[in-house]
């Protein structure tokens, strides 16, 4: 099974729309290929999120009226070479409930608000502002600076990215700076900078964003401070944005403890 066919279905498949054969299938490749891994996580994520933003969601009549057209208008039976493929999955999610997603989703954008006031098309993009601090702090970078003083950090950077770098102030006395480099998040400039707490890695990434990323984020008051967070591929990343930085924090902390170690924290 090639990679262009499993993320063609791959709607069918976490809705548990395919048939027995095809989720063999599926899930050989799966454990087989990692950026099909990545794909799978990002799609029910995805799901998730429409699934608790919409939840209390109702649509219009004249919105619903639209959607039953447009699934009216898809082929009863499955066009040659579908295969295993079942009618239900190919048609159902992959065509059909796309336009209706897509009209709701426009719909929701210009006319309607999530319950923290921000907008579908918001939420979506932040979406993968969050997917690439988990994917800095993952992977195995070389280091720009590699130094215990992270003030080393602050004149690397200069002239480098179009922010002052000034890295944060952990209060917690196990936090040691290791080192910084040079990153990017989505089209943005990005400074990632690297700690160690108590023999556990802990990723800052400083970048600009003029605009809010609250959207779809989970809200927790700890230490009496107000802090936003996304889960993403099984890591909690809380931030904090500061004129126009923020500041995106993840770890290899269970979440309790690194929302600690960040409501205590003090951003330039």
């Amino acid at each position: 099974m090639q990679c262009e066919l499993v993320e063609k279905h791959l709607d069918a498949y976490v809705d548990e729309e395919l048939d027995a054969g095809t989720v063999v299938l599926f899930e050989n490749h799966l454990s087989q290929c990692r950026s099909c891994q990545t794909r799978l996580a990002f799609t029910r994520s995805i799901k998730r999120q429409v699934k608790e933003q919409f939840s209390t969601v109702s649509a219009p009549e004249s919105l619903s009226t639209r959607v039953r057209a447009e699934l009216a208008k898809e082929p009863n039976e499955p066009t040659e070479g579908q295969g295993r493929y079942t009618h239900k999955a190919v048609f159902g999610m992959s065509a059909a409930a796309t336009v209706a997603f897509a009209i709701f989703g426009a719909y929701q954008a210009f006319e309607g608000q999530f319950k923290n006031g921000s907008t579908v098309a918001e939420s979506s993009m932040a979406i993968p502002v969050f997917e690439d601090v988990v994917d800095r702090h993952t992977q195995d970078h070389l280091l720009d600076v590699q130094d215990t003083e992270p003030d080393r950090a602050t004149s690397w950077f200069r002239g480098k990215v179009r922010f002052p770098v000034r890295p944060v102030q952990f209060r917690d006395p196990s936090v040691r700076f290791v080192g910084a480099r040079l990153s990017h998040v989505r089209e943005r400039q990005a400074a990632a900078l690297y700690y160690n707490i108590s023999g556990r890695k802990l990723t800052t990434v400083m970048f600009e964003a003029p605009s809010p990323l609250w959207s779809g984020c989970e809200r927790a008051v700890i230490s009496g401070r107000e802090l936003y967070y996304r889960n993403v591929f099984g890591y909690t990343v809380p931030v904090i944005q500061h004129n126009n930085i923020a500041y995106a924090f993840t770890s290899d902390l269970d979440r309790s403890s690194l929302l600690r170690v960040v409501a205590n924290a003090k951003v330039p």
